[in-house]
């Protein structure tokens, strides 16, 4: 047992001057070895970073959801859907189908095209919604600006027409 408790004691003396000679010299050794570098070496003292005409490594390649949403309020891109090139008032409601849980709207353009519109489809130029498919109308939520520049949300409704309804039983 004594033989045991020695040998542990001189392992245990062995580990505290190992870790002193590491607490102590390397890092003086790291800063003999640095010094000894700038003092030899002529072309790491006249190196030099600019990065005038260069690409910035630390800009991501892919644009955040910010960047991007203000370069398109940048760019007034023309949309592509025909849906979202004429203001909400320029669509003529035709025809409304389903049940209770989920209704579909059929609109015409100005061009003469039909559109069919669940609820969430985007139409009009005004950044609309559909938000609502009724019985006998539709519901369009829309951004509309101020005069003061303030913009706010507001609702159209679009109906069907008394001439298309006459004569229908």
């Amino acid at each position: 047992m004594e033989r045991a408790s020695r040998l542990y004691r001189r392992w245990l003396s062995l580990r505290v001057a190992i870790a002193g000679f590491i607490v102590i010299c390397i890092p003086l050794w790291g800063q003999s070895s640095a010094r000894g570098e700038q003092k030899n070496d002529p072309v790491a003292s006249k190196m030099q970073y600019t990065s005038r005409g260069m690409q910035d490594p630390f800009r991501p390649f892919l644009e955040t959801d910010a960047l991007r949403t203000r370069a398109q309020e940048r760019l007034q891109v023309v949309p592509l859907s025909p849906l979202l090139r004429s203001p909400v008032e320029s669509f003529r409601l035709l025809g409304i189908v389903g049940d209770l849980h989920r209704r579909m709207a059929v609109v015409e353009d100005s061009e003469g095209k039909f559109h069919t519109l669940l609820p969430g489809s985007h139409i009009g130029n005004r950044d609309g919604q559909v938000v609502g498919i009724h019985r006998d109308h539709l519901i369009v939520e829309e951004t509309v600006r101020s005069v003061a520049g303030r913009e706010k949300r507001e609702k159209v409704r679009i109906k069907f027409h008394k001439e298309e309804l006459e004569g229908k039983p």
